[in-house]
């Protein structure tokens, strides 16, 4: 076998070992390969997998290894939500008041799924194009059009009633992001750029309160899931090599 492969293999297992045990396994290795016993590829993978199984030990007969693990996994599980913060929603709300000339009896006013038509008019109003560009300047924090779009929901919790609930990363961006679109929304039917016509629309509510998991919880739950992730993980590396261990034994 060449002499740099077999450095290169015999420096797969732990250090301990390999001082101890590395030149004997070297030069058996070698005798079986002259001698013909055992081909050069298989000499690779005995030696390979012995690394592996001497690795395993280690880890094995560490009385730590589940609770380092378990370790390394709630540090990950903190990073991790201290990087991706949960979201906090803030919702506004802006009464309308339906133009007489569209009124019309309750039951022609309906659609097929029983919503108010005009107030679905409005909801698209408020989530169309100019609304949301025109709020885009007050939003916080400053994102593009797309980005501003996938924080913002519309809705309508009564007929004549819109809601439009907004994302951000603390209490203040959410508000600021539902109050401009909703502010944006008002000017927009009150003037005569509206394609439907000029709609009374006042605040009802603005957004003043966000909710949403707060970010100690977060950090809490995410780094107490990643723990329990690392303590299994840990638990199952020392039980599967200390299995292989005891079925190398047994062999021998």
């Amino acid at each position: 076998m060449n002499r740099h492969l077999l450095r290169v293999l015999l420096a797969l297992y732990p250090r301990a070992w390999r001082d101890r045990y590395g030149a004997e396994l070297g030069g058996l290795t070698e005798d079986l390969i002259s001698a013909g016993e055992i081909t050069l590829l298989a000499a690779v993978v005995n030696l390979t997998g012995g690394a592996a199984l001497e690795w395993g030990r280690v880890l094995a007969d560490s009385r730590f290894v589940v609770g380092e693990v378990a370790v390394a996994g709630l540090a990950a599980g903190i990073v991790f939500a201290a990087l991706h913060p949960p979201l906090l929603t803030s919702t506004a709300l802006v009464a309308l008041q339906e133009p007489a000339s569209v009124q019309q009896p309750a039951s022609n006013n309906t659609t097929a799924g029983g919503t108010d038509a005009f107030t679905v008019t409005q909801e698209v109003v408020m989530g169309s194009y100019p609304v949301l560009l025109d709020a885009l300047p007050h939003v916080r924090p400053a994102m593009s059009f797309d980005g501003l779009r996938h924080n913002v929901q519309v809705g309508s919790p009564s007929s004549d009633i819109i809601s439009v609930n907004a994302k951000g990363k603390n209490a203040a961006d959410a508000e600021a992001t539902a109050n401009a679109v909703a502010k944006s929304y008002i000017s927009y039917v009150s003037s005569s750029r509206s394609p439907v016509g000029r709609v009374e629309a006042q605040m009802l509510e603005s957004a003043t309160i966000a909710t949403g998991r707060p970010l100690p919880a977060s950090l809490l739950i995410t780094g107490g899931f990643g723990a329990l992730c690392g303590a299994i993980v840990g638990a199952a590396v020392a039980l599967a090599f200390g299995w292989a261990d005891r079925r190398f034994r047994i062999s021998r």
